[in-house]
């Protein structure tokens, strides 16, 4: 063998060995984590983020509302077809009590909890598929009568 050859493999023998010798000290040390407990985080990380990506499509978006004696900021609110449930966050403005309902089918009403004056309150609707207009209105008194309601609108997605 020629002399730079044998030097060559000296020294790619003697990286070898410190090498596995860092190895054996970095993995005996008191708290390295374990190929095992690498490979869960990971897989941890990744199922935290595999579930936060389907919650957002599940829920889809928030619509911001507010109301007042007697109407809400919105009266028409379109929803793409492919939308399946919305997040209506409502706001009260007025100096009374208001809520916010919603007749996803006949015989079915949703129901936020009551907003006193200045107060926020949110309501996740579940879309039925298949209809042409929701209501939507305030279910206290006679706030409803009086105007404070309006409809979602479905509309086919692009």
């Amino acid at each position: 063998m020629s002399k730079n050859l044998l030097i060559a493999l000296t020294i790619i023998n003697s990286i070898s060995v410190v090498a596995i010798v860092g190895v054996v000290v970095w993995v005996s040390l008191p708290g390295t984590p374990s190929a095992e407990e690498i490979i869960n985080e990971v897989g941890d990380e990744i199922t935290e983020e595999s579930a936060e990506t389907v919650e957002a499509e599940r829920i889809g978006r928030v619509i911001e509302m507010s109301g007042d004696e007697y109407s809400f900021s919105q009266e028409i609110i379109n929803i793409e077809s492919g939308e399946k449930t919305v997040i209506i966050k409502f706001t009260n403005t007025g100096s009374v009590p208001h809520d916010f309902s919603v007749d996803v089918v006949e015989g079915i009403t949703l129901q936020s909890s009551v907003a006193q004056p200045g107060e926020s309150v949110e309501l996740v609707v579940d879309m039925p598929s298949g209809t042409a207009g929701i209501p939507f209105y305030c279910s206290l008194e006679n706030h409803r009568e009086l105007g404070m309601q309006g409809e979602f609108i479905i509309t086919q997605q692009n």
